[in-house]
């Protein structure tokens, strides 16, 4: 087994996939440290269901493209996001509230 196949099985097999969308900055954003003038991208408004049946990824990567455009934040009020590959952006915060959860798509076809 490569380490291709031992990364995609891990992130099949954990409810969290969070670690997709970490990144080289060292230090945590925290949503105090978010400007209030930053615009919100609620990945609700983008079609996400939340709900853990539907595949939400095509709505998170809209809110993410989105709000790369010019900076700002996705949000994920509290659900379920059912998710495969998503691509993050440059000047983008993404904020899960109390509630929300990412979880790996069951299917390898969801992930490059």
């Amino acid at each position: 087994m490569n380490d291709e196949t031992n990364r995609r099985s891990f992130l099949q097999s954990t409810p969290l996939i969070a670690a997709a969308f970490a990144t080289v900055h060292q230090t945590p954003v925290l949503a105090a440290d978010v400007p209030s003038e930053t615009p919100n991208f609620n990945v609700r408004r983008f079609g996400a269901k939340g709900d853990g049946q539907a595949k939400d990824t095509e709505a998170v990567q809209r809110a993410i493209d989105a709000a790369g455009r010019d900076g700002g934040c996705v949000l994920f009020p509290p659900g379920r996001y059912l998710c495969g590959t998503v691509r993050l952006r440059s000047h983008v915060t993404i904020q899960l509230e109390n509630g929300a959860t990412l979880v790996a798509a069951p299917e390898r076809s969801d992930f490059d």
